[in-house]
């Protein structure tokens, strides 16, 4: 990172980062084009859980290639100034990279829809439908690095 006194290295100040977001942005390559999808998610602590349908672009993509960028962003405002290149923008992120893998343990799954129902409510479910886990398929991101960032503020 260019800017290290903007950079956060407490792994405990970025799961908590990671923790309080609700939509992550997941990039991939498509045959040598970017391709990107806002999705909520759950972080476990661990890896980072979404769900997805079965079938289409990009359950495509990451079969052909699983590797994965993705980006959380929160605490985000305009810092107004009087001038309009003195103009700034608070916020504190993290960018991941990793690999994902689609997952069919019953278990792993009732544990990853445990984690996105709690990152998106803060509640913890333990009743899923049955048919609604059969339409959908869930993807793991195992997090190789983490880069987390605070700016402005």
């Amino acid at each position: 990172m260019r800017r290290k006194d903007k950079e956060i290295t407490d792994p405990i100040a970025i799961a908590a980062i990671l923790k309080s977001c609700y939509v992550m942005h997941l990039a991939m390559v498509d045959a040598g084009n970017p391709y990107l999808v806002p999705l909520n998610y759950g972080y476990d602590g661990e890896c980072i859980y979404f769900h997805s349908a079965p079938i289409g672009r990009k359950i495509d993509v990451l079969k052909a290639n699983n590797k994965v960028c993705f980006e959380v962003s929160t605490n985000e405002k305009l810092i107004i100034a009087d001038r309009a290149c003195e103009y700034g923008f608070q916020y504190t992120s993290v960018i991941g990279f990793g690999k994902v893998r689609f997952i069919e343990s019953m278990d792993e799954i009732l544990k990853a829809y445990k984690a996105i129902m709690f990152q998106c409510t803060g509640k913890i479910f333990t009743d899923f439908d049955a048919d609604a886990i059969r339409r959908t398929c869930i993807g793991r991101i195992d997090i190789e690095h983490l880069i987390a960032k605070k700016s402005g503020g």
